[in-house]
């Protein structure tokens, strides 16, 4: 029988904060990217570890996830790239490879896949096909032995594949830095108890991801892009999912926790639908002659743009949710 997993509001909370922090990072001109955007992405592999069940069978697994991210990737893909204005073959080699581009960012020319609004999409197949990794994994874990020797031979891969000239389809290539952050999730969860640290602990986090922040650069995970080392990728990745899901079990009952705990329950499409709807809202701005060049004014404009797309984007998944329960 497969396992009913019940919900925990705090981890539901952080969903929406990680996804505040995509979104946010999708608005021309935001700021301090190397802090924000350090962990947000690895946070939601972390929280799949964090929150998976083991009692399914292999096959189970594979087939709810597939029924979960693989159809509404070809659901989205479709839409997004149906509403792009100059449609060519590439778009859907694109949606087939499923990576932004096939070298690395920093490579002149190179070739843009995901060139419109799916380019967020990315992030379905790469969880797919590492939580089947992680999963497989988990279910063969049996000693914290195995668990440090799959921590490290999933290390050397990720260092062994960072040399490749071309970014691998459906993430392939960074699939082992997120399956480490799956195991990571698993393993504090077996140890809660460590959200609930006192100051000291959680200044220390401060300071290591802070540090590691400060040392490794941007960090841009659809790319293959670790900041300048892949160790402090990892510290920073751990320490700034640690230290938000401390804040969201610490703020659980409070203000606008029940808001974002709602909204985590429909990161899914939200996550897929983000850039078309950010490309909609500044456009808008522009035709009214509205500009957030910097400042104040940028931080009301980008709230507001973080707003409507969790609006949009949880009232599609209700619907969504209505005519696909299987699947939403």
């Amino acid at each position: 029988m497969p396992e009913k997993k019940q919900r925990l509001l705090y981890v539901d909370m952080a969903k929406s904060v990680a996804l505040i922090l995509v979104v946010y990072s999708h608005i021309p001109g935001a700021l301090w990217q190397p802090y924000l955007g350090s962990f947000f992405i690895f946070a939601f592999f972390f929280l799949s570890g964090f929150t998976g069940g083991t009692r399914a069978s292999w096959k189970e697994h594979v087939l709810k996830r597939a029924r979960r991210l693989l159809i509404p990737y070809v659901l989205f893909s479709a839409c997004l790239v149906v509403l792009s204005s100059n449609l060519t073959l590439l778009d859907l080699e694109g949606v087939a490879y499923s990576r932004f581009c096939l070298y690395p960012l920093d490579v002149r020319p190179n070739i843009i896949f995901l060139r419109h609004y799916n380019s967020p999409l990315w992030f379905l197949t790469a969880m797919f096909v590492s939580d089947i990794v992680y999963y497989t994994l988990i279910k063969r874990i049996k000693s914290k032995k195995g668990l440090a020797i799959s921590f490290v031979l999933l290390l050397l891969s990720v260092c062994a594949m960072d040399q490749l000239p071309v970014l691998l389809p459906w993430s392939i290539d960074t699939m082992p830095f997120f399956v480490i952050a799956m195991l990571a999730g698993h393993e504090i969860r077996q140890h809660e108890h460590v959200l609930s640290q006192g100051k000291f602990s959680v200044l220390i986090l401060i300071i290591l991801f802070v540090a590691a922040c400060y040392l490794n650069g941007n960090i841009n995970l659809s790319c293959r892009i670790y900041g300048h080392y892949i160790r402090y990728a990892l510290v920073s990745g751990i320490t700034g999912t640690l230290l938000m899901l401390i804040v969201c079990k610490a703020l659980e009952g409070y203000g606008c926790s029940r808001i974002l705990g709602d909204a985590g329950r429909h990161t899914l499409t939200i996550f897929s639908i983000q850039m078309a709807v950010i490309h909609v809202c500044i456009n808008t701005l522009q035709t009214m002659g509205l500009t957030a060049d910097s400042g104040l004014w940028h931080a009301v404009i980008s709230l507001a743009i973080i707003v409507v797309v969790f609006v949009v984007g949880t009232a599609l998944s209700v619907v969504l949710r209505r005519l696909l329960p299987s699947v939403f």
